[in-house]
């Protein structure tokens, strides 16, 4: 697992965490700088107010909000920022910036003197600042400065040996290099060219610039160094595979490579819940669609950054079945170049079944294989020599959701209508069981997930995972009782699936009951991972 360090703290929503996740790396995040407050007892007049850096933020509230005299003169200014990151800083203050820059100095300058030429500006900064935006304005403004907080090199630091170095400041480049040698072997990566360029001075000859100061930019670099570094001909021959599964509640994006050891390498995965059945199935609402082409550019971009050329989208109940589905297909073909496939609920099947086979070692046995979905539910009964029986029925949990929960905690007429109207598709199933009788459920996908989490009391196989159904019954009862509200608090319920997760029990209940089954078997794999063992052979 390679390691890879980045000169900031990351917090838990960090989008340079975001875009890795799933990419099988160890990150660690630290700053190599300590801060300290430079105290003032004045700020300067000035048209406008300009902060470099959060840090710079921060430490100017914390005097203003001390100092009533200072509080008086806040209303007076305009407020300018480098990037959108100081911006957000400033906007926890209550102060929205009257300008926003690029994060790039040269840029940043030039539009500011664009917008604002001949004004005075206060550069609010720390001790040992590069000044960039400030000198590259020169005599076009009337500078100020105003020193409220120094930065320096901590000494007592320990960093484990790393692959890759991300650098997001002049100041944490220099505080490694004067602990760590200069490797060769290792990759260097900046966050814009004040930072690169400090790199050059302290002796590293390549270095990678993100191609804009962002977490975001920084990671794409990192996963495509990454890219590089197992495979430095992935350029001109990829043998990197990758499936895209346009569920109805989620897109998914698994990017793998063929493995000698194992049914294939995962590379790259990344979900995204578009909730696309949230304002109807039948046509797909604009801010549903939205959510969808926003999460397929972001997959466009993981598939240009790893170059990855053998690419399968697959669409399923809520494209096949929206009136508007058409129109989202041709546009994602025209603005991303990325070719949807219809499938019907059979091909739907058998591809889960050829994912679960992968994961799950079935016997000679019959088993009841169950997949949720958004807009459809999928069964198949099979065993480790074929398919027995599949079918995809149209009550999936955005549609039983829609229909049935509609206050909270969900009524007990609303369970009873729910399972009734699940019973009314179902005849084929039950005739299906009688034919081929199952001991046995295996959950793919979705809720199953989440019983996984909370209930498997053994967790060691590496792509499956068994529950008890006994031990099923009591969370049902918990979750048909709770209040929305209470599911969003539950740390063992994702927020992503609190809403619906109490249909999607209600569905589970229902076939146990009507199956009198006792063993679960959650299985990792399902439509994506069948669809990879197609493309891979």
């Amino acid at each position: 697992m390679p390691k890879i360090f980045i000169s900031r703290v990351l917090k838990k929503n960090s989008l340079f965490l975001k875009t890795l996740n799933g990419s099988d790396l160890e990150i660690i995040g630290a700053s190599l700088i300590q801060f300290s407050p430079v105290y003032f007892s004045l700020i300067p007049k000035a048209d406008w107010l300009f902060f470099y850096s959060k840090n710079g933020v921060k430490f100017f509230f914390e005097q203003v909000q001390k100092e009533s005299d200072f509080q008086k003169e806040i209303p007076f200014r305009k407020w300018g920022v480098m990037g959108k990151g100081t911006a957000a800083a400033l906007e926890k203050y209550g102060v929205h910036p009257d300008f926003i820059g690029t994060g790039n100095p040269t840029s940043t300058a030039q539009q500011f003197q664009a917008l604002y030429p001949n004004s005075s500006v206060l550069f609010v900064q720390a001790k040992t600042s590069k000044k960039s935006v400030q000198l590259l304005l020169g005599q076009q403004i009337q500078s100020k400065e105003l020193i409220v907080y120094d930065n320096q090199i901590k000494s007592n630091f320990e960093l484990p040996y790393c692959k890759i170095l991300v650098f997001t400041s002049p100041l944490n480049a220099k505080a490694y290099y004067e602990k760590h040698p200069i490797d060769k072997a290792q990759s260097v990566i900046a966050i814009g060219k004040t930072t690169a360029k400090a790199l050059t001075a302290l002796g590293i000859k390549k270095v990678v610039i993100a191609d804009k100061p962002t977490e975001k930019e920084m990671a794409k670099k990192v996963l495509a160094t990454v890219s590089n570094i197992s495979h430095p001909n992935h350029a001109t021959k990829s043998n990197k595979y990758a499936v895209i599964d346009l569920g109805t509640n989620t897109f998914h994006l698994l990017v793998a490579e063929k493995s000698p050891h194992q049914a294939f390498k995962e590379v790259h995965r990344k979900r995204f819940f578009v909730k696309l059945a949230a304002e109807g199935i039948e046509t797909i609402g604009d801010a549903p669609i939205q959510r969808g082409l926003n999460a397929l550019k972001t997959f466009k971009e993981i598939l240009d950054t790893l170059g990855v050329k053998e690419v399968k989208a697959l669409g399923t109940a809520a494209l096949r079945t929206a009136s508007n589905g058409p129109a989202f297909i041709k546009k994602v073909k025209k603005d991303f170049d990325i070719q949807i496939e219809l499938i019907d609920g059979n091909r739907e099947a058998e591809l889960i079944y050829k994912g679960v086979v992968l994961a799950v070692p079935f016997k000679r046995e019959n088993y009841l294989i169950m997949d949720i979905g958004g807009g459809s539910v999928e069964f198949i009964i099979a065993n480790q020599q074929k398919v027995h029986w599949a079918q995809s029925f149209p009550i999936g949990v955005a549609v039983l959701f829609k229909k049935f929960h509609h206050q909270e905690p969900i009524s007990i007429q609303a369970v009873t209508d729910t399972n009734v109207y699940i019973s009314s598709f179902l005849s084929p199933l039950y005739e299906a069981l009688t034919q081929f009788p199952v001991s046995t459920l295996v959950g793919a996908s979705g809720t199953f997930d989440v019983l996984e989490f909370i209930l498997a009391k053994d967790q060691s196989f590496d792509h499956y995972a068994k529950v008890k159904a006994k031990d099923f019954f009591p969370l049902y009862q918990m979750l048909l009782k709770s209040t929305k509200e209470e599911r969003f608090g539950m740390k063992d319920v994702p927020d992503t699936r609190a809403d619906m997760i109490v249909v999607a029990v209600i569905l589970i209940d229902f076939i146990l009951r009507k199956t009198q089954i006792e063993d679960i078997i959650v299985s990792n794999f399902a439509l994506k991972e069948g669809v990879l063992s197609e493309l891979m052979g």
